[in-house]
């Protein structure tokens, strides 16, 4: 009985504890992402733009809190000067081959360090999977600086098997034109636009590469008389009204093309924050059928 109630106690104590409150990060590249298509993050953002976001822009946070207010009265008030940042360094995880599926380039489940390992944990916080994250880092880059380094074993063993062999290189089957719109997936765009992807939209790759050059070399050569594709996205007619669209999300799925792009001159807090302007997003689409 004693044990019990101690327990309920504990579980009431770290119920009222305070987050901590996080500054904007002092990398200028990862403080930029705040409110793009990773949406609002604690860390990402800092704790004040974070918290003002569930006002201002409620859609486009983790819908951990209500209101502002809220958010706010659950943190730790602004320290009144900022804290020097302690070197310390978290031990490098080898990926647990009993769960691996769900830790895949074209899952949707939560990437968890422990799960995943560090380097595929990592990956994800190049690209808007770091919403599936624990979002303890701000970029791909900080999460491998704030970690020792792999063990040089598994290192070497990793080189080796890259070396001796090359990822394959895919050919889109797709037949509904989806690549790009959702993420550019290799196996839905094929290897030449994903790879592309890195340099043109790395926020909405996987993460796997630091940019395309890396992707090109860690492939197979592209087959001979292969006709590039264009990294443009397939036009689609939208099948819901545009007044629902225009009052919703923006949805592509519902909204198509023209109802997607028109959200970010509409409300572009409602909008997944991919491009800056409805002219932007239509230059990245195809041209309209007559």
């Amino acid at each position: 009985m004693k044990a019990t109630l101690l327990h309920l106690v504990a579980i009431a104590g770290l119920s009222q504890a305070l987050r901590p409150w996080y500054y904007l990060p002092e990398n200028e590249a990862d403080a930029r992402r705040c409110g793009g298509p990773v949406g609002y993050m604690d860390r990402l953002c800092g704790t004040r733009r974070y918290c003002e976001a569930f006002d201002g822009a409620p859609n486009r946070t983790d819908f951990a809190f209500a209101s502002t207010k809220e958010c706010f009265r659950s943190h730790e008030p602004e320290p009144r000067t900022r804290s020097a940042r302690t070197e310390s360094f978290l031990p490098w995880v080898e990926p647990n081959s009993k769960n691996l599926f769900g830790c895949g380039y074209t899952s949707v489940q939560y990437i968890t360090e422990a799960m995943c390992g560090t380097k595929r944990y990592c990956e994800a916080f190049a690209s808007v999977e770091m919403t599936r994250t624990d979002g303890k880092f701000t970029s791909k880059a900080a999460c491998l600086a704030g970690h020792e380094p792999r063990g040089a074993r598994a290192k070497a063993e990793e080189e080796k098997m890259k070396k001796n062999k090359k990822l394959p290189w895919i050919e889109s089957t797709e037949k509904e034109h989806r690549c790009g719109i959702y993420g550019w997936v290799e196996e839905t765009c094929g290897t030449q636009r994903y790879c592309d992807a890195f340099d043109l939209e790395p926020e909405m790759a996987d993460g796997r590469f630091d940019n395309a050059s890396d992707c090109y070399a860690a492939h197979e050569d592209m087959p001979a008389g292969y006709v590039r594709k264009s990294m443009k996205m397939a036009w689609k007619v939208g099948p819901w009204a545009k007044a629902w669209c225009d009052s919703q999300r923006f949805w592509h799925i519902a909204c198509g093309t023209v109802g997607y792009c028109g959200g970010y001159d509409i409300d572009f807090n409602n909008t997944d924050a991919r491009f800056l302007s409805t002219a932007a997003c239509l230059e990245a689409f195809e041209n309209q059928p007559q």
